[in-house]
């Protein structure tokens, strides 16, 4: 399972008409793009493997009882999981918990399954030595 890091967890205030409140795990730039590239890979060996088999194909862009939306009717496809995940990056944007979950969901057990890791901050020794040379 891929390790990606985090600085923060940031909670947005629930929109008007929504009992939710979207979390964004806020990422670095440089592991943004790392995580942006990663997922890219991925759609790469899907869209391979289904030109091979149309069978996969079909399952992965059928939705999927398991991942309900939540603010329209219906269910997720596999492919709109994956294009849901690039679009975001695409935009250069954090990425919600809510849709890095489904994503865990559907990779359960795999190794696309993500994990998120807390970014160390330096050590004390280290962000002194950061100051004293600004």
């Amino acid at each position: 399972m891929p390790e990606f890091k985090y600085q923060e967890r940031l909670e947005m205030p629930a929109r008007p008409g929504r009992n939710y409140a979207t979390v964004y795990v806020k990422q670095r730039q440089s592991e943004r793009d790392r995580l942006h590239t990663w997922l890219r890979q991925i759609g790469l060996d899907i869209a391979t493997v289904c030109q091979r088999r149309p069978d996969l194909e079909t399952w992965f862009c059928n939705p999927n009882a398991r991942f309900r939306k939540r603010e329209t009717a219906g269910y997720y496809s596999p492919a709109e999981l994956l294009h849901d995940m690039l679009s975001q990056l695409d935009a250069n944007k954090d990425i919600p918990e809510a849709m890095l979950g489904r994503w865990n969901r559907w990779c359960r057990d795999t190794e696309w399954e993500i994990e998120m890791v807390p970014d160390q901050p330096p050590t004390p020794a280290l962000h002194n030595l950061l100051i004293e040379t600004d």
